[in-house]
Formats: C-alpha cells, sequence, structure tokens
C-alpha cells in the first residue's frame, strides 16, 4: 500500500526560511526609505544678492489739490563705468528707464560709478558692510550686503534710501534700495 504525504514539514520550513529572509530583506529597506524621507532637502536659494536697484522718480506739485504727486521718471542713461576701473562699462547703449540696476563689488565695502543722464556725469558711491551668512552646511555661504550708504554728485534734488540691505525681490520692482527724486 502506499502512503500519501499531506503535509512535507521540510519543504514547508525550507519555503519558511527564505521567506522570513526576503521579509527581513524588504523591513529594512523599508525602514530605510522611511528614515531618509523623513530628512528635508534644504533650500540653497539665499536671500542676498549683489545687485543695487536705484528708481529715478519725478516730484511734482499739484495746487490745485496742495499735494505732491510722485511718479516714475524716465531718465536718459547713456552709459554707466564703474569708478575704480572707468575703461570698464556697465551700460554703454543709451536706455530711457526708471529702474538702473547695478551690480556691487563683491570684494571691497565700496562700489562708486560714473552715470552719463542726459549729457551729464554723475557719480555714484555705494558703501556697505558685508557678512557672510551660512545658508546650510549641504549648500554653503552667501555673502550678505547691508548697511547701505550713498555718496557723490547725484542728479536731482534728493535721495532717499528705501532698504540698506540688497535683497533678492520676487518681482523686478521690489526691493529697490535707492530712490533719486528730480
Amino acid at each position: 500500500m502506499q502512503s500519501i504525504k499531506i503535509f512535507n514539514f521540510t519543504g514547508f520550513m525550507t519555503i519558511y526560511v527564505k521567506m522570513r529572509g526576503y521579509l527581513l530583506i524588504v523591513c529594512c529597506l523599508l525602514t530605510g526609505f522611511f528614515f531618509t524621507a523623513c530628512n528635508e532637502i534644504p533650500n540653497c536659494s539665499g536671500t542676498s544678492e549683489n545687485l543695487l536697484k536705484v528708481k529715478f522718480t519725478s516730484v511734482d506739485f499739484d495746487t490745485e489739490n496742495d499735494v505732491f504727486v510722485l511718479t516714475d521718471s524716465l531718465v536718459i542713461i547713456q552709459e554707466v563705468r564703474s569708478e575704480e576701473r572707468p575703461d570698464s562699462l556697465i551700460i554703454e547703449q543709451a536706455d530711457t528707464t526708471s529702474l538702473l540696476t547695478l551690480p556691487v563689488s563683491p570684494y571691497s565695502n565700496t562700489s562708486g560709478y560714473l552715470i552719463t543722464i542726459n549729457d551729464s556725469e554723475y557719480v555714484l558711491r555705494v558703501t556697505y558692510d558685508r557678512e557672510a551668512r551660512l545658508i546650510a552646511p549641504e549648500c554653503g555661504i552667501e555673502q550678505v550686503y547691508k548697511n547701505l550708504d550713498i555718496s557723490g554728485t547725484l542728479p536731482g534734488d534728493s535721495v532717499l534710501i528705501l532698504n540698506d540691505r540688497l535683497l533678492r525681490p520676487s518681482d523686478e520692482n521690489q526691493n529697490i534700495n535707492v530712490e533719486i527724486f528730480f
């Protein structure tokens, strides 16, 4: 008479041991995934930039309403040169604008510009403090420009420092640093 095997214990143990090994590997992978998913990737985009924004504004007096009216003043900027290196042009073609964007020197605490507006040359000197700031260990440092001060022979009646830090704007007209009134 033949015996019928209903249950093969050694085969079952072999399958159980193999499955337990795979289950252990899957559990380790899932645990590793969950621990690495919790680590945030740092935002390496800093808030500082090395561009000075100068806005030209026209001041008119409305005698009927007895108020001052401020409007963007379009000026013809023929050229902008570095005061330290007059042979280096920053802007070399005539441009009619109300907003001038100038790079500041990352190597010194002063930047000077020779600006030709409507056939007249003006000197704009900007002094500032530089500070290194750590964004994140993975990203490195950024240079922050703060405590802006303006001097020189400037066009217009008065100059106002609106923002004494050079910050990266979210749109072009934000974070204007200096406003010159005509």
